[in-house]
């Protein structure tokens, strides 16, 4: 019993600080980067403004890679791949009115 004490317990902690730390690093730069855009302009704000901005865009990125991999994950549990999707989905169907 104690095993699955230990397991459950780490899982609580993975799910905190790998599924929702870049939600909650997300919510924190946006609002960093509201309070930036209604101070006073200057070059150090700016440039401020300028590092959230690409911070942001990682975020976005990993979390964009993050869902990808699971689609693929989950396609691959089911026997389908994304080339199948990818292949089949953009090409027009033939013999249709």
């Amino acid at each position: 019993m104690r095993k699955v004490t230990e397991v459950h317990e780490d899982l609580h902690v993975w799910d905190r600080e790998v599924l929702k730390k870049p939600v909650q690093r997300m919510k924190k730069l946006k609002r960093d980067l509201e309070r930036l855009r209604r101070g006073p302009m200057t070059e150090e704000s700016a440039a401020a403004q300028k590092e959230i901005l690409l911070r942001i865009e990682l975020l976005l990125e990993q979390e964009e890679l993050k869902w990808v991999q699971r689609q693929e994950q989950n396609g691959l549990s089911m026997g389908i791949t994304i080339l199948f999707f990818s292949t089949n989905l953009l090409q027009p169907a033939e013999g249709r009115i």
